[in-house]
């Protein structure tokens, strides 16, 4: 294969805005070794990226980014404006206004690959089908569930493979949920319901702590497909999906993650393959964050959640503590509109297991060090 790289330096993860700076001073202090922490954190979150383009090369990238940003404008509406500060009543509003054409334009933005994702969540759950007792219901929770289009393509999964199943799918916004509705019902032996929830409490109904909790370690499986951008503290819902998963139980999250310059997408142009690091990352940084996510979708950068989920841990009633074993993370870019790689996506699927304190001890430590 004939690839044309664009000149760049050696590997980089994310820009210098968003890295993670890492106080070694905490660590030392807590005899916390830099092994520890690469376990969870991986060398190129600190690193910024470092390009070399030349003067044409350059202005190729700048009229890029204008067309780019005519393009959406002309095709999408913008939900906020460039100061929304993305609350919580922010974002409800935004998909209040959004909900009815919500399902047509995430799969045109998405080029049809947001099936794909929804799909692989409905793959997930049956492989959690086969660690759970033979004819036993598998309970699958699907997490800002939205008009529940995930919730339908497990059901879907689950039927076809004749898995007993039920899957909840919770979503705090009304309007979503209108349409997800439609969606309730019985597929085969699975059945599909509907919940209006938060995320991050899913552990306290009704807001009052002196209920029993219905949802403690009640499902097998949970699932979030593009969800935890609209949620400011995605740490409360990992130690929300803690609570709420049985032990040994699963959690899958699929979400936008930010672009690793070494190794960038691909795409075609001529008779060659191209791969150009910089153009994936300015396009991030002035285009993807500030006016895809932010005003079409009233969304954040998402990358961190992806290291903080595996940072979470959760003491329960009885003293025992529980956190995450990772089982499979990928980050791959994906090729857009024209084929081109501008917005890569992670894929991360944890095990919820029982730690001891020293390691419920290093994971906080190494947390307070990272500021995730």
């Amino acid at each position: 294969m004939d690839v044309t790289e664009e000149v760049a330096s050696e590997p980089a993860g994310c820009s210098a805005s968003t890295r993670v700076a890492i106080d070694w001073d905490i660590l030392a202090a807590h005899a916390v070794t830099e092994a520890d922490i690469r376990a969870f954190l991986p060398p190129y979150l600190e690193r910024t990226p470092e390009s070399r383009a030349t003067i044409f090369a350059g202005l190729g990238i700048a009229a890029f980014q204008r067309a780019l940003r005519l393009g959406i404008f002309l095709a999408m509406r913008p939900v906020v404006s460039k100061s929304a500060s993305l609350d919580q009543a922010e974002v409800d509003r935004a998909y209040h206004g959004c909900a009815a054409s919500y399902d047509w334009k995430h799969h045109f933005i998405t080029r049809g690959m947001d099936t794909q994702w929804r799909r692989e969540a409905g793959w997930f759950t049956l492989a959690t089908s086969r660690e759970i007792e033979s004819g036993a219901t598998l309970r699958v929770l699907d997490l800002s569930t939205g008009t529940g289009l995930t919730a339908e393509a497990i059901a879907d999964v689950l039927s076809r493979a004749n898995v007993p199943a039920q899957v909840v799918g919770l979503d705090y916004n009304e309007s979503m949920l209108a349409i997800a509705r439609r969606r309730e019902g019985m597929r085969g032996n699975v059945n599909v319901v509907f919940v209006r929830g938060d995320a991050c409490r899913l552990a306290l109904p009704s807001g009052d702590e002196n209920l029993e909790d219905p949802m403690h370690e009640s499902f097998n499986a949970v699932t979030h497909v593009f969800g935890t951008g609209c949620i400011a503290r995605a740490e409360s819902v990992f130690d929300s999906v803690l609570r709420v998963l049985r032990p040994g139980g699963r959690y899958f999250l699929v979400d936008v993650h930010r672009p690793l310059a070494w190794q960038a997408g691909e795409f075609p142009f001529g008779w060659r393959w191209w791969r150009l690091p910089r153009l994936e990352s300015e396009t991030f940084e002035q285009t993807t964050v500030p006016l895809v996510l932010k005003r079409l979708w009233a969304w954040r950068d998402t990358t961190f959640d992806f290291y903080r989920l595996r940072l979470a841990t959760h003491r329960d009633a009885i003293g025992r503590i529980w956190g995450f074993r990772t089982l499979h993370f990928d980050v791959q870019s994906v090729r857009w509109w024209l084929g081109i790689p501008i917005l890569p996506v992670g894929r991360i699927s944890v095990e919820k297991v029982e730690i001891g304190e020293a390691e419920a001890s290093k994971r906080e430590v190494i947390r307070q060090a990272s500021g995730l």
